[in-house]
């Protein structure tokens, strides 16, 4: 379905240089996420197949998934390998183990970081084609380094704090004139 490598590294290079990323964080010691999932649309497991270059040419079914496993290798106790499964159908126990190309299961773990890797894209707009940049450019600031929406927030905020401090004042004045005005019992001539 996707059989172009420029394919291949927009819509399953994505997923498969996470996967690569995640474990060479795991490997390297950061073993705070043991357990990724990920879950995406036929289209995206189909993507995914074939950039691994293990696809049937069929479009996978709906509930079609794909398991990329790390494990330590058997005989070399630093070393870690990688196992690809398919499992078309969820409805039955059918999960199939597959080959990459060039690295039979368990493919070792810098085979597969190397195979991934071509997938990486650091600059979208350059892969894609785009002349218009997608990436919005920096907010730009001013000598206090404040952007724009930073000073309408601070103006907006000043001015209901101005208002308030007036209101109270008003409130203020009008009470204590009320007072002054009181009117007074006269209590009459002689009294």
């Amino acid at each position: 379905m996707y059989n172009s490598t420029e394919l291949h590294k927009l819509d399953g290079g994505p997923v498969l240089t996470d996967i690569g990323k995640k474990f060479g964080e795991y490997v390297a010691g950061n073993r705070s996420v043991t357990y990724n999932i990920y879950s995406a649309h036929d289209t995206t497991v189909s993507a995914v197949l074939t950039a691994l270059q293990i696809s049937d040419a069929k479009q996978p079914e709906y509930t079609a998934t794909v398991m990329v496993e790390l494990h330590k290798s058997a005989g070399d106790a630093q070393g870690h390998e990688v196992k690809v499964f398919y499992k078309p159908i969820t409805d039955n126990s059918f999960i199939v183990e597959k080959n990459l190309p060039g690295c039979p299961s368990p493919c070792k773990l810098e085979d597969f970081l190397q195979y991934v890797k071509r997938f990486e894209i650091s600059d979208w707009d350059k892969e894609c084609g785009n002349n218009v940049p997608t990436t919005p450019a920096p907010p730009s600031t001013d000598s206090l380094g404040l952007t724009h929406q930073e000073k309408i927030t601070i103006i907006a905020c000043s001015t209901v704090v101005v208002v308030f401090c007036l209101i109270l004042l008003i409130m203020f004045v009008r009470k204590r004139s009320s007072r002054s005005m009181a009117p007074y019992l006269s209590l009459g001539p002689g009294e």
